[in-house]
């Protein structure tokens, strides 16, 4: 079988990173003839996983609709991050807490990085060739309303559930009418300790309560979204002209 014929096979078959590394072995045929049959395998593949890897975690970014750039290495930690937080941060980065499907709430004032985090987090998640959305709290209710009680909603909340990990930003940051409670009410449920959501906050639970109403429907809300939960407190004053 002839090299032609090997790379126009390649191709059809759209092994992209195999082609380019059989390739580069063609181009030297003294480095093709010197190499063993296996070796040349070997390289091929391996070349053709990481390409692979490498397009799905670029598809995965793109679609997250995370806001920000970040990496571990850039988040700061000085007297208002202690040991303590030094520790979670160590413990969260591993994301075992998504492997598992539990809850994760970064509690802070405004400025004080809880996005940064989160979208640290959620890049992470990506890179690991997981499925990621992050929005707003309010964007994915509004996302979600246009389509409310038609067959395109239990699609939408079937996508969202389907997500490795949830990001909703500003949780509890207004009040809900009856048919936003019900929405999110309805994405917790889908993903209760299934998958994992990162919620963002200002507010602790007790005051998530009394935002949704303090009924029935709010109490579900706040357990969904509390429960299973690890919990990540920044203090200090707002980060906004540093970065996180």
């Amino acid at each position: 079988m002839s090299n032609t014929v090997i790379e126009n096979l390649l191709s059809e078959l759209e092994l992209k990173g195999a082609l380019e590394t059989f390739k580069s072995y063609t181009d030297d045929p003294t480095k093709l003839d010197s190499t063993p049959v296996t070796l040349l395998f070997e390289t091929m593949l391996t070349n053709e996983l990481n390409q692979r890897r490498y397009r799905k975690q670029t598809n995965l970014l793109k679609v997250s609709g995370i806001p920000q750039n970040g990496s571990p290495i850039d988040i700061r930690y000085d007297e208002d991050r202690d040991d303590a937080f030094k520790n979670k941060m160590t413990e969260l980065l591993t994301l075992d807490f998504v492997n598992k499907a539990q809850n994760l709430t970064i509690f802070g004032n405004a400025g004080s990085g809880k996005t940064y985090i989160a979208c640290v987090l959620a890049r992470l998640n990506c890179m690991q060739g997981n499925s990621t959305h992050f929005c707003t709290t309010r964007g994915l209710i509004d996302s979600l309303a246009v389509v409310k009680g038609s067959a395109a909603y239990r699609t939408k909340v079937k996508i969202f559930a389907g997500k490795s990990l949830l990001v909703m930003d500003d949780f509890c940051l207004t009040e809900y009418s009856a048919v936003d409670k019900e929405i999110l009410f309805d994405i917790l449920d889908a993903r209760y300790q299934r998958k994992s959501t990162l919620i963002i906050s200002q507010k602790t639970p007790n005051l998530w309560l009394e935002i949704l109403g303090n009924d029935s429907l709010a109490e579900s809300i706040v357990e969904r979204a509390s429960t299973f939960n690890h919990t990540l407190t920044l203090l200090g004053q707002s980060r906004r002209k540093s970065i996180d």
